[in-house]
């Protein structure tokens, strides 16, 4: 058996640590751009590139739909708020208003409900006599989720998850 020397030993270990330094640098490269892209560098002006109008963000009555309307709205869109909540969505509707001086609306619907071609009709309707002409942005965030063992959720509840999630 072939002793293995120190040379070899150090020619192996520089060899190993060559290919984790690569891997590391390429790794921090692609963290750093990130961080450029979305923390330092300025974001894209999105009225130029959708033209303005209105965005409509569904699930806006709290959590990342909230988010996503108030970042439309300091990107100066006009903005639809969409949600079952009557009360959450005049909060937030008052909240953009007052903090970036757009027109907001608010249009109530439960998606839960959208489960036969009668209840897609009547959202059809909705939306045919309540939006303008200008909408230039959809974000539909209308989601739900039961939370906790499977066996104990009801047959509603599974249904209900489905409208949301899959129907709307």
């Amino acid at each position: 058996m072939k002793n293995i020397n120190l040379e070899d030993n150090k020619k192996v270990t520089f060899a190993f640590a060559s290919v984790g330094l690569y891997y590391t640098a390429k790794y921090a490269m692609s963290a750093l751009s990130g961080f450029l892209k979305y923390c330092v560098l300025p974001r894209r002006n999105l009225q130029s590139r959708y033209g303005g109008g209105y965005a409509l963000v569904t699930g806006s009555s709290d959590g990342i739909g909230k988010e996503y309307a108030l970042n439309l709205a300091r990107a100066g869109f006009d903005i639809i708020l969409m949600a079952r909540d009557q009360v959450k969505l005049d909060a937030v509707a008052k909240e953009i208003k007052e903090r970036y001086n757009v027109k907001t609306m608010v249009i109530v619907y439960d998606f839960s409900k959208l489960a036969s071609l009668a209840s897609v009709e009547e959202l059809r309707c909705i939306l045919n006599k309540r939006l303008p002409s200008d909408v230039s942005i959809l974000v539909n965030n209308v989601g739900c989720a039961k939370t906790g063992l499977l066996h104990k959720h009801s047959i509603f509840d599974a249904m209900r998850q489905i409208n949301v999630n899959i129907n709307a």
